[in-house]
């Protein structure tokens, strides 16, 4: 039978307007939106980078064993022919072994999904937080609340803050989590807690869609709201935090921003004041419920009474000009719904927030919040500790020309800045006015955008993009139109406020990129409602074509189709870097760590606490299932500068001390002397004082000190007792973060008494507060202050107070032994016989025109103060050395069989020790702080020279990250 399509009957279809309505439109828009915001955050589940991991492994190995063969016969050929040979041979290769080489990606790639995968094919949680998330609900399942137990009737978590542990605070997550699980486990009754926490950010950021979608739908049409829609989805900042495994808090801080926005101004807009008043209401109710989700809920709050207030004062000063009398100003319909509407929102806020949060938010936050954000750095707290902030990445600050490049580059960035002006613009009223304000301001972003301008202080630029907004609010004062100013004020304060906080720390461009989305959106809507109706009119080409031709041009600029079959080489479309972020989200977990902390599950008893600098701490309360010390969500800077100390100090016993002090009490022998003295400095020289002595020279050392029998007692009863089992785990990431944990272990008390003494107070006052506290001379006390005084930063104080010492290398160098009598490869024998050992360092310590490279580290047995650096000079551009020279170390430290020994080199001209290992023959450059640390001992020694840390477990992740777990011996 022959078969015929009836092309009729498709046109028909479409036709059918029951179906292909404006509502059906709306829906296919949106859609498209929320198909791109799953399909990129879905990558995680099946983890296509490890294809580019294995052929590149493939590539790399293949190219070096070439190159290896072509160095051998041809050692004197120039660098440039030798490659031209590799890349000959190579193709060659793959030409005629390219079928097996594809084989063994495809083997090598399965095996990289393995080891980020559980035994069921389940991705890790990409993250540390999600695993905290998770466990509050589990707890909900198990216990039917967010604790581990109930104490005094309310949930109590005990693996936080070990072994005192702190009161559950009740989180939206982990309930949406559990309630996500629920319904999932309708469904299909074998799924876990864990896929459950792991789509769940997946299905809030596609929620997102919906409310950028109608925000700019209402202003800009159809078109701009596809714009925003689609932006949400696939902005590479959102995606980077909300792919699936991501599970944390940050896809709530877009949805509920876009999704209170919305209800607040729909319910501005809509003319039935019933309908305003609920629309207003709800706003309300979901600010209430943010406030339960993320403690930053306050900036949408501040941000829509700020938009209030400037609508009110706006329109209260165009009545004034127009001369309308006072008597009738209040009668004004906008002026009179817009005060409602303020009233409505601000109290129902007031209600929902304490309401949601059980009181432990309240209203008082929106004015307290940006004062604390910007406290967030300082360098000490008023009470001379340390503050933990200071070393969160996602605090770091970025300049204004990072945030926009993070945010989409200058391209869309000027878009956007456009939209805030276009948005003062009645796209189908237009004036000559109008044309020349666009112009002007068309111009005027562009010179904003040039690298002179880009590099002024955040203000001041923030300052210089507003400028074309209020000469826009200016010049509306008088015109008749009535133009919804509405949409400009959200932004402007959106944006301005969003590209200030980012330039604060890097985690706050996620809040740019709701306005960012918006602002296109507004901008390419109204552009093109603009183009196609002058086009239309000019060349009398029906609207619709114009319409839909415009859409395809403007849009290119958002979706990129080919994205969708391929990873572009090097991406620069924005939906290029959606994709090149979300193939890059992998699990910092894997098969290691997973096996690690489980065997200490199984090995230990339930009290044994772990211990490690704070990042992993949600890990081992999960997987481990045992109490921590200090985590991710106890940052606490006293808890801080214990563990710091026990990782920095050289005596073992002073961290055994510290750990029992800590196993035993967490931080409370401080708090009880500090509830004793009211003395800071006093309470914490007592602390370290007490920890170091028997539990009877204690007692005898506070008594002397005044403090009462009861304070006596509990001190002791924290600082002394039977300490549960202890796990302390030192990990190869720790060593890049060796500056961070080595800050906070030797934080200067004294110094930081005196910043927050001498700062911004004058010498007279100062001075003598240094004399009495301190007990100094005038002349020292002088010294302090003005050395104070010359701090431009709290970045200057912070490493005044404190240094941030930092292992060089971050790995052992392999060394050669060369004996002056006879060559060996036994330490001992060399030692003896007084010879050298060259190392191979090979680290660059200046990029430029020129890199220098520390090449090797020569140590003369016999004249140790003859040892030196040797340094190579290297043109960056053709990598030919083109000289040398050498730097002396502060010391050369060396490693024997039972002993070590520090040789202090005279005339030194760079600040590290050179640290020799004469067992293993191998070196390592770090700061003198660091050479012997009980983190060197016990990671980069194995545990040598130590008798209180016996080795537990120590293995190798799949990325090549050693992690070693020590069980301490108390006696």
């Amino acid at each position: 039978e022959e078969i015929t399509l009836d092309l009729n009957k498709l046109k028909n279809f479409f036709s059918n307007k029951r179906f292909f309505n404006n509502s059906t439109l709306i829906v296919f828009l949106v859609l498209i939106g929320i198909f791109f915001s799953v399909y990129f955050r879905a990558f995680p589940s099946y983890l296509p980078i490890t294809d580019e991991w294995a052929r590149s492994a493939a590539y790399n190995s293949i190219r070096n064993s070439i190159a290896a063969q072509i160095n051998q016969q041809y050692p004197n050929l120039p660098l440039a022919n030798k490659n031209q040979l590799i890349n000959q041979q190579l193709e060659e290769v793959f030409r005629q072994q390219g079928e097996q080489i594809e084989q063994q990606i495809k083997a090598t790639s399965e095996y990289f999904k393995t080891r980020l995968q559980d035994e069921n094919g389940q991705t890790y949680l990409l993250a540390i937080d999600p695993y905290q998330h998770l466990r509050r609900a589990e707890n909900i399942l198990r216990n039917g609340h967010v604790g581990d137990m109930l104490k005094d009737g309310k949930p109590y978590i005990t693996h936080q803050f070990a072994p005192v542990g702190k009161p559950a605070s009740p989180e939206l997550h982990p309930y949406v989590i559990f309630y996500f699980y629920k319904v999932l486990h309708l469904f299909n009754p074998g799924v876990s807690m864990f896929v459950a926490a792991f789509w769940v950010p997946v299905l809030i950021s596609a929620l997102a869609v919906i409310p950028a979608f109608f925000i700019v739908r209402r202003r800009a049409g159809l078109f701009g709201g596809f714009i925003a829609g689609v932006l949400v989805a696939i902005h590479p900042v959102f995606i980077g935090r909300t792919a699936a495994g991501f599970s944390d808090t940050d896809s709530y801080v877009v949805l509920f921003a876009l999704l209170i926005t919305w209800l607040f101004m729909e319910g501005f807009e809509t003319t039935n004041l019933k309908k305003k008043i609920v629309l207003t209401l709800l706003a309300g109710f979901f600010v209430g419920l943010f406030s339960f989700a993320w403690s930053g809920w306050w900036y949408v709050f501040d941000l829509i009474i700020g938009l209030l207030l400037i609508y009110i004062g706006y329109n209260l000063l165009r009545l004034i000009i127009t001369r309308i009398p006072v008597k009738k100003i209040f009668s004004d319909k906008n002026l009179r719904e817009a005060l409602i509407i303020l009233l409505v929102f601000f109290v129902c806020s007031a209600i929902f927030v304490p309401l949601l949060t059980s009181g432990k938010n309240n209203i008082t936050n929106a004015y307290k919040g940006p004062i604390i954000r910007t406290k967030l750095k300082v360098a000490a707290h008023n009470d001379y500790w340390p503050n933990i902030q200071t070393t969160v990445a996602e605090l770091n600050p970025i300049s204004i020309p990072g945030a926009i490049n993070q945010i989409g580059g200058k391209l869309l960035f000027f878009i956007a800045a456009l939209g805030l002006v276009i948005s003062l613009i009645k796209a189908d009223e237009l004036k000559k006015k109008d044309y020349a304000y666009l112009t002007i301001s068309f111009v005027y972003l562009l010179i904003l955008l040039s690298g002179s301008v880009l590099r002024l202080k955040p203000l001041t630029y923030l300052t210089l993009l507003v400028i074309p907004v209020i000469i826009g609010f200016i010049l509306l004062l008088r015109d008749d139109r009535r133009i919804d100013i509405k949409y400009a004020i959200l932004l402007t304060l959106w944006f301005i406020g969003a590209m200030y906080a980012s330039t604060k720390g890097t985690r706050f461009v996620l809040l740019l990129v709701p306005a960012f989305s918006i602002a296109m959106g507004i901008a390419l809507g109204l552009i093109h409602r603009m183009l196609t109706k002058l086009i239309s009119e000019e060349f009398k080409i029906k609207k619709l074509i114009i319409a839909l031709c415009l859409a395809v041009l403007l849009g290119l600029l958002v979706v990129n189709p080919l994205t969708l079959m391929r990873e572009p080489d090097k991406p620069r479309h924005i939906m290029d870097m959606a994709r090149y972020t979300a193939e890059r989200e992998v699990p910092s977990m894997n098969d290691a760590w997973w096996q690690t902390l489980t065997k200490i599950k199984n090995n230990s008893n339930e009290d044994a606490i772990i211990n490690s600098w704070w990042d992993f701490g949600h890990w081992f309360k999960y997987v481990a299932d045992r109490p921590v010390t200090v985590d991710g969500a106890g940052q606490d800077y006293q808890l801080a500068h214990w563990m710091g100390t026990i990782l920095l100090t050289d005596d073992e016993e002073k961290a055994v001390n510290t750990l029992r002090m800590l196993d035993c009490g967490s931080k409370q022998t401080y708090l009880t002397l500090l509830n004793a003295t009211k003395d800071v400095l006093l309470a914490v020289n007592l602390t370290k004082t007490i920890i170091m002595q028997s539990e009877e020279e204690a007692k005898q050392t506070l008594e002397e000190a005044g403090i009462s029998q009861e304070a006596i007692n509990k001190t002791l009863s924290y600082a002394f007792c039977n300490p549960p089992e202890n796990y302390l785990i030192t990990s190869e990431d720790m060593v890049g973060k060796a500056g961070v944990w080595g800050h906070f272990g030797a934080w200067d008390f004294r110094k930081a008494f005196i910043y927050v003494t001498s700062r911004g107070k004058e010498a007279e006052e100062a001075i003598p507060l240094l004399m009495d506290k301190l007990n100094i001379s005038e002349e020292e006390a002088i010294d302090y202050y003005y050395q104070v005084q010359a701090l431009s930063s709290e970045e200057e104080a912070n490493t005044w107070i404190a240094p941030w010492p930092n292992y060089f290398t971050g790995r052992w160098a392999g060394c050669t032994l060369q004996g002056k009598e006879e060559n060996t490869t036994n330490s001992t024998v060399l030692v003896e016989n007084k010879g050298i050992i060259v190392c191979d360092i090979n680290r660059g310590i200046r990029q430029g025109n020129q890199q220098m490279v520390i090449e090797k580290a020569v140590f003369d047995f016999d004249n140790p103060q003859n040892s030196s650096l040797i340094i190579g000079s290297y043109d960056s551009n053709t990598g030919y050395r083109i000289g040398s020279g050498k730097a002396t170390p502060s010391s050369f430290v060396l490693f024997k069989e039972d002993s070590i020994e520090r040789v202090k080199m005279s005339n030194s001209t760079f600040p590290f020790d050179v640290l020799i290992d004469t067992v293993e023959n191998r070196a390592l450059i770090t700061d003198p702080l660091l050479s012997e640390s009980l983190f060197t001992k016990l990671f980069f020694l194995d545990g040598r020279y130590t008798k209180h840390f016996e080795k537990f477990s120590d293995v190798t992740t799949v990325n090549g990250q050693r992690v070693i777990v020590w069980k301490v011996k108390w006696d």
